[in-house]
């Protein structure tokens, strides 16, 4: 049985930079060598991914100059 490979908390506080194309060239290669040998991560970018493209659906809302008071 294979062991289950998921990111670890390092990985996954760059996550997002990763989706962005953001990360340096080291880490984006760490976390693309784990997405070629793991489901679990590929499953975990996926996720992240559709979410972040739904928070982009919803509408924009700007605060009042009161709020910072």
């Amino acid at each position: 049985m294979e062991k289950i490979v998921r990111f670890t908390a390092e990985e996954r506080e760059n996550l997002t930079a990763y989706l962005d194309g953001e990360l340096d060239e080291r880490l984006a290669q760490e976390i693309e060598r784990k997405l070629g040998r793991s489901e679990v991560a590929r499953r975990d970018v996926e996720i992240l991914a559709r979410t972040w493209d739904m928070l982009g659906l919803l509408p924009q809302v700007t605060a009042s100059g009161e709020f910072s008071h």
